[in-house]
């Protein structure tokens, strides 16, 4: 069984297993996930709500939840004991901010989130004159806009999402649910990729 939702909510303050504060469509309405963050994360963060429905959150998340892929860049394809990046241990948390602007007409959201990248260079059997390749301990960061408005003179209830979304580093981010699908926690996060129709996630 998959855990999706626990938390809890006191005075502007979320703890406990939510959905990402930097998400904005996150699969509301349509049979299907489309490519962008969908994320349930283990987070701690703080919403402060303003006048004219304007409110901010920062919010510290569990960092594996966002993990993108880490594919090799050697040329060629793949190669027998080639160098191959591997996903380290988190160290820092996730750390996201996001201003969003509810009213009559629909929704307004801008997001930013910060990811500590740490890989190491493996091969098998180890060769140690890779050495100098070893590891990277960088910070990768992702934008995100996004603007829902309703519809209603059309019919109750239509609405129409745009969402555009930047990362450098970040990957998971950009591309996929941790929920994806039924695939479960550890289903990797770069939908679209391979054999991976981009609707997937």
């Amino acid at each position: 069984s998959l855990l999706d939702k626990a938390y809890i909510q006191f005075a502007g303050f979320t703890a406990g297993r939510a959905q990402s504060a930097f998400d904005f469509f996150a699969g509301k309405i349509g049979y299907t996930n489309l490519r962008g963050s969908d994320q349930v994360v283990n987070q701690l963060s703080y919403t402060a709500n303003f006048s004219n429905g304007f409110s901010v959150s920062a919010s510290l998340e569990d960092a594996v939840s966002h993990r993108g892929p880490t594919p090799s860049v050697i040329a060629g394809g793949p190669v027998q004991n080639a160098p191959t990046p591997v996903l380290q241990g988190t160290r820092l948390p996730n750390f996201v901010l996001a201003g969003a602007l509810n009213a009559d007409w629909g929704k307004l959201q801008v997001s930013a989130g910060a990811q500590q990248l740490r890989t190491v260079v493996r091969t098998d059997p180890p060769q140690p004159a890779l050495g100098s390749l070893d590891s990277t301990r960088k910070i990768g960061v992702a934008g995100q806009v996004g603007l829902q408005i309703k519809l209603d003179f059309i019919a109750p209830g239509d609405e129409m999402w745009l969402q555009a979304t930047l990362a450098k580093g970040a990957l998971g981010y950009v591309s996929g649910s941790n929920l994806n699908l039924g695939n479960g926690f550890s289903t990797s996060t770069n939908y679209g990729v391979g054999l991976n129709r981009v609707s997937s996630g």
